[in-house]
């Protein structure tokens, strides 16, 4: 798998090799919704890779049967960290079964968290672009109840209600109407013709993620009847005892292509709009 550290997302190919730690940097200019989005994305990257490497050495031990009181330090930024308090733990499982449930559970939440880091992307680049212009937030009517101007009476406060309820609305929506709200209000085609991740690729793996999260990764009949259209259901389980697929390669794969359809977002974004990346 040869990506090396501190490298620009052109230059990077995350299913060949990694080097931890692992960072990838936008290509040029960028607003702080896409560099965060680049900081939380290298993280996830090390994360996966980390306990990948771990889990590998910890193979190479056999372990059942065996009691052990972990020693590891709280994270911190000085590099101080202080001994945590944990319980003694005694493992009968062998390695295997561990390395297994570790295994699928890992992939779960790193799926998942993928796709919460792409949800505040949108988030943090759709307040970016209502704190920058003001007009945006005097198309709608009766936003707030005289009630509410009044009680808030500064107009600093009334401005931060007011985007915070347009950022709310947008990221409550399901995500081909959020696509859609995108367009509407801000002219900007996040899936166009030009974009390197379709909109039905997105939306099928925010339904993975849900479905993950609510039902352990459990979808009934009728689920996968309504979503037929939405591409390869591998990560959903049909039946009770079924096994979810794992390959991380795939994941990786996707996340590269997520982070290519941020920095297009952020291009398009700025093309229009005053933001942080042209401000």
């Amino acid at each position: 798998m040869s990506v090396q550290y501190d490298k620009k997302l052109s230059e990077i190919n995350l299913i060949e090799e990694i080097t931890l730690p692992f960072r990838v940097f936008p290509e040029g200019e960028k607003s702080d919704a896409l560099d965060d989005f680049f900081i939380r994305t290298s993280g996830w990257v090390s994360y996966i890779c980390e306990v990948l490497v771990f889990s590998h050495v910890a193979n190479e031990i056999n372990i059942e049967n065996t009691s052990i009181l972990p020693q590891v330090k709280s994270p911190d930024i000085g590099g101080k960290g202080l001994p945590l308090i944990l319980p003694n733990i005694s493992i009968s499982n062998s390695n295997d079964e561990i390395s297994g449930n570790l295994i699928k559970n890992l992939y779960r939440h790193s799926l998942s968290q993928l796709v919460s880091n792409y949800e505040k992307f949108l988030n943090e680049l759709t307040r970016d672009i209502f704190i920058r212009n003001h007009h945006l937030l005097a198309v709608d009517e009766k936003q707030l109840t005289t009630k509410e101007i009044f009680e808030l009476g500064n107009i600093d406060k009334i401005r931060n209600v007011l985007i915070g309820k347009k950022v709310m609305d947008q990221a409550m929506s399901a995500y081909p109407k959020r696509v859609e709200q995108f367009q509407k209000i801000f002219y900007v085609g996040i899936h166009s013709k030009k974009s390197p991740v379709s909109v039905a690729e997105l939306h099928d793996l925010i339904e993975v993620r849900n479905v993950i999260q609510h039902n352990d990764g459990h979808a009934s009949p009728q689920y996968f009847k309504r979503m037929a259209g939405y591409g390869d259901y591998r990560l959903l389980l049909p039946l009770s005892y079924s096994t979810p697929t794992v390959d991380f390669k795939w994941l990786l794969s996707f996340a590269q292509k997520m982070l290519h359809l941020a920095e297009y977002i952020d291009i398009e974004v700025a093309n229009k709009w005053v933001t942080t990346r042209n401000k």
